[in-house]
Formats: C-alpha cells, structure tokens, sequence
C-alpha cells in the first residue's frame, strides 16, 4: 500500500487535510494583508488575525479555528514583534499581547466552531424530521386508502374480511 491510498483513500482524512490547511492559508492571507497595511503592528493588523480565525472555526470548526489561533500567533510574534523574523519574545508587554490575542481568538475559534457544530446538527435533524415526515405521510395514505377500500366494500355489502381472503 502506498502512502497516498492510506492518506487519500477515505474522503474523511482529505476533508480533514483541507480543513486545517485552510485555517493556516487564512492566517497566513491576514499576515499578507497586515505587513503592507500597518508595517507596525496594531489594532488594526490584529482584527485580521481574528476575522482568520473566525473563517476557519466558521469553515472548517474548533479545531481549525484553533489551529489558525496558533498559526496566527506565531506569524504575529515572527513578523511584527522585536526581534524580527524571529519567535524569540524579549519584552515582557509583547508577550503579554500574544497572550492576549491568542487566549481571545481561541474564544472566538471555539464559539464559532460550535456554532458551526450546532448549526450542521440542527440540518441533519431537519433532514431526519423531513424524512420522517415523508414516511408518516405515505403510511397515513396507505392507511387511508386501506379505509377507503373498506368503506367502499360495505357500502356494496361485503364484508372487508371476506374480501381479503378470496
């Protein structure tokens, strides 16, 4: 067996695969978007960071929402803090501020993701009641076309019974 039939053969492990990859391509696009528009980190850049996040746990769930929380603090601390282009954190407020950024935006991942968990929950139960629906209507059909035949057998003076059995 090769590696790609174990990696690809279910479509579950190439959802999975594409969910979380898209969470870190969504931290990544909120980096590319910060850099040219704010050279310092601000506000501002930060608000992308947490839209990143909020795409993904809306996209993909909890845990790629948490995954683009912690691609997005590294990208913030790599690209915008002292020293640059380095995960090293020397001032005390900087690692403050991730902290900050990375606890809130795992709150956002969370509540979007179960947001999104609840709202796939209540489609599939829609779907299940709509499906019962549609086997309760052709089962009272069925049992008013049985009344009706029946019916109709009294009126002509058979017994339904009788009828059924010849």
């Amino acid at each position: 067996m090769t590696t790609s039939s174990v990696v690809w053969a279910d479509g579950g492990t190439y959802r999975t695969a594409a969910r979380y990859g898209g969470a870190v391509l969504l931290s990544i696009v909120a980096a590319l978007l910060a850099l040219p528009l704010h050279p310092s980190l601000d506000t501002w850049s930060v608000l992308l960071f947490i839209a990143a996040v909020a795409g993904a746990a809306a996209l993909g769930g909890i845990g790629p929402g948490l995954c683009a929380t912690l691609t997005s603090v590294l990208l913030v601390d790599f690209l915008f803090l002292e020293p640059p282009r380095t995960l090293r954190i020397v001032i005390a407020a900087d690692a403050i501020g991730l902290a900050i950024l990375g606890g809130v935006a795992a709150v956002v991942a969370w509540v979007t993701g179960t947001l999104r968990n609840r709202r796939q929950a209540a489609q599939r139960s829609a779907l299940e009641a709509a499906g019962m629906a549609s086997l309760l209507e052709r089962l009272l059909a069925d049992q008013e076309r049985d009344l009706e035949a029946h019916r109709i057998l009294r009126l002509r003076g058979e017994e339904p019974d009788s009828a059924a059995r010849s």
